[in-house]
């Protein structure tokens, strides 16, 4: 086999990029805040590789007139990576911005600006998919705004941009909305064995990349068994499991998920249908209770290990895949019911999610601090809350590095980054962190959808609008570095 190692600077040099977006956007409304015209020139550079686009307006996507204009400008440097949510930041970073001068235009509260110009829930998406994210999209938006404008106590603590208080520390609060698919269809093969032991084991082929895929594999087949997490074994990775799909869209949950869950059920019902004669039982009256195999004709419950002892020397198998697509035809009803199933209420596509940013902001230095951060965000069904809350924070984390630190600084004749280590290329530590606070809106009757991504989306918009909100001044490029805050106030 071929291996390749790169060091430090051979990785940020050539390992790829996430691309560089800007432009100039003009939004006109009526009195009242509601958008009429959205009109964008924007620029995007993808190094050396294909297109790079930008996804505007970004959210408010009713806006009744738009005229975009878009460029890719080619430069000699390392190539596009699709790096967490692309395409997203950006786009949320130039529409959200020039929402917030808007509504400072109008005088307008933030959040009352883009409450009345959420677009609205989809009628024929609520026809034919109710719980699609264009069926609720506006219902979303409405609740998660509600919820953290009572989190950060926006309505106490927002002020009129630039009126950040006396002396050289100004403080501010921005706000900004996101969106993402999340949706997961691909094959993965899932079995799930209970064998005479009491022990269960979960197989498949999809990877942990550190988002917990291990412990949603045991939560749902334990769940679907009366059991503990910590009852099940999980083993993944290993290709002679079959196939799987990438992590790659915030698809690897609701991609999995459904699986599992289908292949515990399948193996539930392999072993009623195995113990049943054995325990005097009809496999048809056989339920589950925590630790418990209950028998509904009688009453007489069977401690789990007991149950499992009664299967002898034959495992309880249970197998599960996607359906196969040639299923998913939609001219036949037990197709639909079947599309219903698995792609309405086992799974889903479409998240909507707000931020909220605080930041404290130096004249005298031009140093910003970002304290708090307050998040919002929607993922369906969460099958592990604290698991979901840790990727909601991990990625402000990583939108507060883009809006704070971080910067690719190339040689303009060369196309060399001259700073591709730890020393130049700034990343925020512990002290330069927020506090970070997460709500996460449970949908359950939405099905399992991603959250892998939607949470960097925003961050970083949200802390420019409470740069804006801080200093009345406008500091149109990011990372916010002492010199372009300085610079701003300079000309300002």
């Amino acid at each position: 086999p071929v291996k390749l190692m790169l060091d430090r600077a051979e990785e940020v040099t050539a390992g790829g990029m996430r691309p560089s977006s800007g432009g100039r956007i003009k939004v006109a409304a009526s009195q009242g805040g509601t958008i009429q015209t959205f009109e964008a020139d924007t620029t995007a550079s993808p190094g050396i590789g294909a297109a790079s686009n930008v996804l505007l307006p970004y959210v408010y996507t009713t806006i009744p007139h738009r005229k975009l204009r878009h460029r890719t400008v080619r430069l000699n440097i390392q190539v596009q990576r699709a790096m967490r949510a692309p395409a997203h930041p950006q786009s949320c970073f130039l529409t959200e911005q020039a929402l917030d001068d808007l509504a400072a235009q109008l005088k307008m509260d933030p959040f009352e600006l883009r409450l009345r110009n959420l677009p609205p829930n989809d009628p024929a998406a609520v026809k034919e998919a109710p719980t699609s994210f264009p069926a609720l999209r506006h219902t979303i938006y409405t609740r998660e705004i509600e919820i953290i404008r009572t989190m950060c106590r926006w309505k106490e603590r927002w002020h009129p941009p630039g009126q950040g208080g006396p002396g050289p520390i100004k403080t501010g609060l921005g706000c900004a909305l996101h969106t993402w698919g999340g949706g997961g269809s691909r094959t993965n093969p899932t079995r799930v064995t209970i064998s005479a032991d009491g022990s269960v084991l979960v197989q498949s082929s999809s990877q942990d990349l550190g988002t917990g895929q291990r412990t949603v594999g045991a939560i749902i087949a334990a769940e679907v068994l009366g059991l503990q997490p910590r009852d099940i074994t999980v083993q993944i990775g290993d290709s002679t499991f079959g196939p799987s799909g990438p992590s790659g869209g915030s698809t690897t949950c609701p991609g999995t998920s459904p699986v599992i869950l289908k292949a515990a059920e399948a193996a539930r019902d392999a072993f009623f249908a195995a113990i049943a004669p054995r325990i005097g039982a009809r496999a048809q009256d056989l339920t589950i209770e925590p630790g418990f195999v209950v028998n509904r004709a009688n009453n007489e419950r069977l401690p789990w290990r007991q149950a499992c002892a009664r299967l002898g020397t034959t495992p309880a198998v249970g197998n599960a895949d996607w359906p196969p697509t040639a299923q998913l035809n939609p001219n036949n009803e037990a197709t639909r019911e079947l599309r219903r199933e698995w792609l309405e209420t086992l799974t889903n596509v479409g998240v909507g999610g707000v931020q909220v940013a605080e930041v404290q902001v130096d004249t005298e230095t031009g140093v910003v601090r970002c304290t708090h951060v307050w998040a919002v965000q929607d993922c369906g069904m969460i099958i592990n809350k604290l698991g979901c809350e840790s990727q909601v924070a991990g990625g402000v984390i990583m939108g507060v590095n883009y809006a704070l630190f971080e910067e690719c600084i190339y040689d303009r004749v060369t196309g060399r980054q001259v700073n591709p280590n730890m020393e130049f290329y700034k990343l925020g530590g512990i002290q330069d962190m927020p506090q970070i606070h997460v709500h996460m809106l449970d949908m359950p009757e939405r099905g399992v959808i991603g959250i892998g991504e939607p949470p960097t989306i925003s961050t970083a918009a949200a802390i420019a609008n409470a740069i804006h909100n801080a200093l009345g001044v406008r500091v149109g490029n990011a990372p916010f570095t002492p010199e372009r805050i300085l610079a701003a106030l300079a000309r300002h």
